[in-house]
């Protein structure tokens, strides 16, 4: 995971006198493209954000998710989560606290937001926390530096280390923090099914049952952006659940079929087939010999086996051509002729 903190393009003399950014061009391109190959991105603006030296006037502007409208907002304000925000799971554990207990903030980056899902803001609805997913990476911006005031516990603080804690597993991946997630477990002959979503609209899920039927389940609201329904089991196998574009699996019972239960070669076991097909079943501590044998050849000795060799086969397709056109050999066999009558000669 990579993570800019109040970071500015800024240039340092190099040499003969010429300024050099510290991040050349082709650096921050690269890590553009190493967030949209599934890396993570982590970016705590500050007032350089606003200024024509901003990250966004780079190439990593085709991976944020808020562009920053140059103004910057330097007041006291309690950071609030929005209706995205309580249901998210990085900050839905926020929402049963009360946010005028924490903390106030006193610089705020204003930004229009582009893309993703704002957690957190400011006074007047102004974008604090962006989450977003881009192409198989993930971004996330703070588009504020003053979250430290809650580590230090300034009038009250924050939950500063907890809300990092998620925004980096969530930046990483983790499962179990992602906006849009569905569930299912079986309890005895019930199939519970949970979906986490940030939509307001009614939930349904489609259930596959092992014998190839389908069952429509609605689910019932529960909470903000968690969704439950129960639905009844039809014997053991495998239960295939799908919302929209997300779905899951889950099984009763054991998955494998019975080849894979017992997978000990035992003699009793092989010998059967040994015997229909015309071979034999060897126990031995080292590799056998193998050998072309003819058919209705024995088929097996002590230290070796055979193979046998049918001689069976159909030719389907053969072409013959000619190596060089017959001029070529004729005036090389007359070349040699009079090569041999001058030697003679």
């Amino acid at each position: 995971m990579i993570i800019f903190y109040q970071f500015t393009r800024r240039r340092v003399p190099g040499r003969g006198g010429r300024a050099t950014p510290i991040l050349l061009p082709y650096y921050i391109q690269n890590i553009a493209k190493y967030v949209e190959d599934g890396g993570a991105l982590l970016i705590a603006t500050g007032p350089g954000f606003a200024s024509e030296n901003s990250l966004y006037r780079s190439a990593l502007a085709a991976v944020l998710p808020a562009r920053p409208t140059g103004e910057i907002s330097e007041y006291a304000f309690k950071p609030e989560l929005t209706d995205k925000g309580r249901r998210h799971p990085v900050t839905a554990s926020f929402a049963d606290r009360d946010d005028q207990s924490w903390g106030e903030w006193f610089r705020i980056i204003d930004s229009d937001v582009i893309s993703g899902h704002v957690l957190m803001e400011g006074p007047g609805k102004e974008p604090l926390l962006i989450m977003e997913k881009v192409k198989d990476g993930r971004v996330g911006m703070l588009m504020s530096d003053q979250s430290w005031l809650w580590a230090r516990g300034h009038n009250g603080g924050g939950p500063y280390s907890e809300l990092f804690r998620r925004l980096a597993h969530w930046l990483l991946g983790e499962p179990d923090l992602d906006a849009e997630r569905l569930t299912a477990q079986v309890n005895g002959d019930e199939l519970i099914i949970e979906r986490q979503t940030l939509g307001d609209a009614d939930q349904k899920v489609v259930v596959q049952k092992p014998d190839g039927t389908a069952e429509t389940i609605t689910l019932k609201k529960e909470g903000d952006g968690y969704y439950r329904g129960i639905g009844k089991t039809s014997g053991q196998g495998a239960y295939i659940l799908r919302a929209g574009d997300i779905s899951t699996i889950t099984a009763i019972g054991s998955l494998n079929p019975k080849e894979y239960s017992d997978l000990a070669p035992t003699t009793e076991k092989l010998k059967p087939l040994a015997d229909v097909t015309g071979g034999a079943v060897l126990s031995t501590d080292k590799v056998p010999q193998i050998r072309r044998i003819k058919a209705k050849s024995k088929t097996v000795g002590d230290d070796w086996i055979g193979l046998i060799n049918n001689e069976q086969y159909v030719t389907q397709n053969s072409r013959r051509a000619p190596l060089a056109p017959g001029l070529i050999f004729f005036i090389l066999a007359m070349t040699m002729l009079a090569f041999a009558w001058r030697r003679e000669g």
